[in-house]
């Protein structure tokens, strides 16, 4: 039973950037970063820290690491600890070249590539992805996890992932068509490797429903509200699923997840419901297929989750994602998109 595909498939990447940094030593960076990114030393090494950090509070990143930010923050990246910051901005705006500046709303055409103190011999690679997530913030997977993750290089690294990786590194700076789609979506299954990777190094360390899937019972729950949010589910049917009786499966619930079976389901059916709405479908039709037995239902809980509309939301994403930082791109596949039609009897 595989429980964590399901909720991998939904976190769709818009990606928006792919940069190769090529940066002659010393150097040093005070990055403040919107967009959620990910950091992939190709060669060299270098070190991450908080900006407000005492001396050595840091992580050195080899070759072959990566580090992912998902959420807005400062920090520093350097050569080493302790060399005077350069702020990241500055070095960008006087860095990237005009043909490769580009609207917020657009995919840049090629890699951008940025090289600093070109005369060194002794140099770090970085190669980054810059990304934005639809339903981010509320979404389940990304809710449960630290505002950044390392994860060490693999013992045995995929073909696949050498072959990625020197793809968008030697697309660098040549402009070719058709680039932009291919990035996205090389972007998006870097992006899934990693978070796997991630997982399933460190269950016991895991919270929210990330601790519910170490637990084969309430896996077996977890995955039919992932698979079936529209069921109709109660609490006597979750329980049957994972083999338990109502309170021992809502006591075991509640201490591995976090929250109550049912409002875990409300959760995953609304972050279902932003989903489909921002593809326009019409409320109607969104409450039916999450199961809900009225339009008006499924209005009310939605906004008591969410604190807006499900008309004022879909509004919202026809005019585009907010925020200067993040650059979007459409993408056509939904997860959720395929969900049967099911209502409450």
């Amino acid at each position: 039973m595989d429980t964590l595909s399901p909720l991998l498939d939904s976190l769709r990447v818009q990606a928006a950037a792919v940069g190769h940094f090529d940066f002659g030593l010393p150097w040093c960076f005070a990055w403040d970063y919107a967009p959620a990114h990910c950091l992939m030393v190709l060669e060299g090494r270098c070190w991450w820290a908080e900006p407000d950090a005492s001396p050595g509070a840091g992580i050195w990143l080899e070759p072959g690491d990566a580090l992912v930010v998902l959420r807005k923050g400062r920090y520093t990246l350097g050569s080493a600890p302790g060399l005077a910051r350069l702020p990241w901005g500055e070095v960008w705006e006087a860095s990237m070249p005009p043909d490769l500046r580009f609207d917020r709303h657009e995919s840049p055409p090629a890699a951008m590539r940025l090289s600093w103190n070109a005369g060194v011999v002794e140099r770090t690679q970085l190669l980054t992805l810059a990304f934005g997530f639809e339903d981010g913030e509320h979404h389940p997977l990304l809710a449960s996890l630290p505002d950044r993750l390392r994860v060490p290089r693999p013992a045995h690294a995929s073909p696949w992932t050498a072959s990625a990786l020197g793809f968008l590194g030697n697309e660098s700076g040549r402009g070719l068509p058709g680039f932009a789609a291919q990035a996205r979506r090389l972007a998006e299954l870097l992006l899934n490797d990693l978070l796997r990777r991630h997982l399933l190094s460190s269950p016991a360390h895991a919270a929210g429903w990330l601790q519910g899937l170490t637990d084969p019972a309430l896996a077996r729950a977890l995955f039919a509200m992932h698979r079936k949010p529209g069921q109709h589910w109660t609490l006597a049917r979750l329980a049957q699923q994972a083999g338990l009786s109502r309170t021992v499966f809502s006591e075991r619930f509640l201490a591995r997840v976090g929250e109550t079976p049912m409002r875990y389901l409300l959760a995953w059916r609304m972050h279902c419901a932003r989903d489909l709405l921002a593809r326009q479908l019409p409320v109607g039709d969104v409450a039916a297929r999450l199961g809900y037995a009225s339009e008006r239902a499924f209005r009310q809980a939605f906004k008591r989750l969410t604190g807006t509309t499900p008309m004022a939301f879909a509004r919202q994403q026809r005019r585009g994602p907010p925020g200067p930082d993040h650059l979007f791109s459409e993408s056509t596949h939904s997860p959720c998109s395929s969900l049967s039609h099911s209502s409450r009897p």
